[in-house]
């Protein structure tokens, strides 16, 4: 990730963090705050016009993300996104492409129109097996296959098969979730995001975890596969250039600090991002009612 054109004295004024650009202690060219790995006093930690930190008191040094990381107590990947928020031009940089992998996949040869136990398991969460065949292509598997008794849930990028995902329907399985390997998808799952081809240009979104998740809200709604986010997934949400951003992930606290974290992120490139809290539960178990006004309100359908 380049650098180069951070601008570290705006980032140090978003944060009420008082910095220096001459006096003791401060070279050419440099801004110096106080030292955030020391007992520093004064303003022994300096960063350079190549970009690098060193603190002259406790010899601390490193990159701009990795200070960032550490003043923020973020993740790697949150830190790159403000760095790049605080630099011109305001870039993500693209995901690098897979090396290996094939150019075209299918779903499991198990997958088969679903059974009774499938019908049964999306009855039960209030969905109409019918129209979710329909609208989302889902299929179905038996007790065979590194895929056994699981809902088949196609991934699509640009009308293309790019992955798939199985959803337990035992209640048994460790995991609910279980993605196609990355050496056989097309693009690897979190790269992906679930249903973006049937969200309109320009257009209210709304951002929630799970394919469940969408098939609760409808139209307009896409997910992430999980709280954890990409830059490959925030690159796939420019492309939408949607005019406002929604994100609803569950209602424990760790998923809207996670949603508030992708808002953030989201905020550099789109002017209205709002975090949707939920008391509890999630999206995909809004009563009929609760949908209706989400759509009304948020989505304007």
């Amino acid at each position: 990730m380049k650098v180069d054109s951070f601008n570290v004295r705006e980032y140090l004024n978003s944060k009420g963090i008082q910095f220096w650009t001459s006096g003791r202690n401060v070279s050419p060219g440099w801004t110096n705050i106080k030292c955030i790995f020391c007992d520093d006093l004064s303003n022994h930690l300096g960063v350079s016009p190549e970009y690098k930190f060193h603190c002259w008191k406790c010899n601390a040094s490193g990159s701009i993300p990795f200070l960032v990381r550490e003043i923020e107590q973020c993740s790697w990947a949150e830190a790159r996104y403000i760095v790049n928020k605080f630099s011109d031009p305001l870039l993500i940089p693209p995901e690098k492409k897979k090396v290996t992998g094939p150019e075209s996949m299918e779903l499991p040869k198990e997958a088969r129109p679903l059974l009774p136990l499938h019908r049964e398991y999306l009855e039960q969460r209030r969905y109409n097996p019918e129209e979710i065949v329909q609208q989302y292509g889902i299929r179905g598997t038996g007790l065979l296959g590194d895929f056994a008794y699981r809902i088949i849930i196609p991934v699509f990028y640009k009308k293309q098969l790019v992955n798939f995902v199985g959803r337990d329907v035992t209640g048994k399985s460790t995991s609910k979730y279980k993605s196609c390997p990355n050496e056989k998808a097309v693009v690897e799952l979190k790269h992906c995001l679930y249903n973006i081809d049937n969200v309109p240009e320009s257009g209210p979104l709304l951002i929630v975890e799970g394919p469940l998740d969408v098939w609760r809200v409808g139209p307009g709604c896409i997910a992430t596969f999980g709280t954890s986010w990409t830059l490959a997934q925030v690159n796939r949400i420019r492309e939408k250039r949607p005019s406002q951003i929604y994100i609803m992930f569950d209602g424990e606290e760790t998923a809207i600090q996670k949603a508030y974290d992708l808002a953030s992120a989201l905020s550099g490139f789109f002017p209205e991002v709002t975090v949707l809290e939920m008391a509890s539960g999630d999206p995909g178990e809004l009563s009929d009612e609760d949908v209706k006004e989400v759509r009304r309100i948020f989505l304007k359908q």
